[in-house]
């Protein structure tokens, strides 16, 4: 029998992700000041500046490469540092995610350890075997081909085998189908068309 693969991003599939993205520039900004001594109100210039240099919409992945900051200690004193409180588990998503054969994997932008207590405060670590982020693919970015073919590298697909991928992102999802994907676009909100299958709630994953 032919394995199915389930690939999910997590930021905006799994749980909305904008409170958590304002409350980490916050604490990011804050951190990077102490950490280089500098008055906060430069940090967003800099952001920008280094962002631009080093071709990344990330903060952290251009501070590291600058200033050569330990990866971990960036992520412990940021990423872990939110509060999760506002993100309320959704048994709805647990329910079908358990329902769904294949195995299941996390393919994020984000760095794994932040996934990783994203997924345990949910209470969805166990449904997930194996969690991909930005360290896994090398910092490259998840609009990049490339990364695509390390995930086929890290989970060892076989030419065979078929990989459904489900992110809130076309261009994602674009690049994704370039490496043989089926393309799930998770949109509650669109109701238009797509080249990619449209789910508007996760038990639609389970007729697919």
């Amino acid at each position: 029998m032919k394995k199915k693969w389930r690939i999910f991003d997590c930021d905006g599939v799994l749980y909305d992700d904008t409170q958590t993205n304002q409350q980490f520039a916050r604490i990011f900004e804050k951190y990077i000041s102490e950490y280089l001594e500098i008055d906060p109100i430069y940090i967003k210039e800099l952001t920008l500046k280094l962002k631009q240099k080093y071709l990344t919409e990330f903060s952290i992945i251009a501070y590291f490469r600058e200033f050569d900051i330990n990866f971990s200690d960036i992520i412990s004193n940021t990423y872990l540092q939110l509060d999760l409180s506002m993100i309320a588990p959704d048994r709805r998503k647990k329910n079908v995610l358990e329902k769904l054969d294949g195995e299941k994997i996390i393919f994020t932008a984000n760095p794994s350890a932040f996934t990783k207590y994203i997924l345990n405060h949910m209470g969805l670590t166990d449904n997930f075997s194996k969690v991909i982020g930005m360290e896994e693919t090398g910092f490259i970015p998840k609009n990049d081909i490339r990364a695509y073919s390390i995930v086929n590298e890290l989970i060892k697909r076989l030419p065979n085998e078929d990989v459904y991928f489900c992110d809130d992102s076309i261009e994602n999802l674009d690049i994704a189908r370039k490496v043989g994907w089926k393309t799930i676009w998770y949109n509650p909100k669109y109701k238009g068309n797509s080249n990619h299958v449209i789910i508007q709630n996760f038990e639609e994953l389970l007729e697919l």
